[in-house]
């Protein structure tokens, strides 16, 4: 199963984070990838480039990352997006 999301942060702001989402998880860093093994099963996360989206004078990195899921099931898969997911997001107000 693959998933792609694109998400507003940049690959420096990702990595920053990323330690926080993987507390639990063995993972392994190289380059713009990401590997997350869990027992028998794993998820491979790539980045891609780093781009920009402008709206008006702001300007707001994006990221596409595709997250590559081996031995999970669906429920399985939505359940480590979603505790992933509360690692990044951000709040405003």
């Amino acid at each position: 199963m693959s998933v792609v999301k694109e998400m507003g942060i940049s690959h420096s702001e990702f990595f920053r984070l990323l330690p926080r989402a993987m507390v639990g998880f063995h993972y392994h860093v190289s380059g713009g990838k990401v590997r997350v093994s869990v027992g028998d099963r794993s998820v491979a996360m790539e980045l891609g480039p780093e781009s920009v989206r402008s709206i008006a004078a702001m300007r707001l990195p994006v990221t596409k990352i595709e997250f590559m899921f081996s031995g999970y099931t669906d429920a399985e898969a939505k359940a480590f997006l979603d505790q992933f997911d509360l690692h990044f997001r951000r709040g405003g107000g």
